[in-house]
């Protein structure tokens, strides 16, 4: 928000004859009111989100990504290592042992992103905005390139809506 508002309050501001302090002030006044008016989602989440929509790159699966999320992650889905080749596809490893870990790798993951307002965006500055994230070059999907990686249980719980311990049913192709 302090970006969207920045501008248009130093302009007034300028155009007022107001000191640094003044536009301090006035910025933070904009601010107040926009959150009253505005519930604001982060810029991280609408694109996670985006993620889960439907699209041509995912091969119109009968699952849902997030639903393939919790059926890799659940060890008792006898087919959790096909659902796992399909995922990595499209740009989404899900490492459930030792260290359990998502990770999104850009090249791929920018396919899932076509006709959407992030197609052209840099993705990796909105997503290094959640919590414990480290950037890394790994194999995904059969190409090694830059990724972004997520713990798996922190991430599931904010934006997938699963609670981590839950068990998923066994789900075929």
């Amino acid at each position: 928000m302090v970006e969207s508002y920045a501008v248009p309050a130093a302009m007034l501001a300028r155009v007022l004859g107001q000191t640094d302090a003044d536009t301090v002030g006035l910025l933070r006044m904009m601010l107040a009111d926009a959150k009253e008016d505005l519930q604001v989602e982060p810029d991280e989440t609408t694109l996670v989100a985006r993620f889960w929509e439907p699209s041509s790159a995912w091969d119109r699966r009968e699952a849902e990504r997030r639903q393939v999320i919790e059926l890799v992650c659940d060890v008792t889905v006898s087919n959790r290592d096909a659902w796992k080749t399909v995922l990595e596809a499209a740009g989404v490893r899900v490492e459930t042992f030792g260290r359990r870990r998502l990770i999104l790798q850009y090249q791929l993951v920018r396919k899932l992103l076509r006709g959407s307002r992030w197609a052209e965006q840099p993705i990796d500055q909105y997503l290094r905005r959640i919590p414990d994230t480290e950037i890394a070059n790994v194999r995904v999907g059969g190409q090694k390139g830059r990724c972004i990686s997520f713990d798996l249980d922190a991430f599931r719980l904010a934006y997938i809506g699963e609670d981590p311990s839950a068990q998923s049913e066994d789900r075929g192709f």
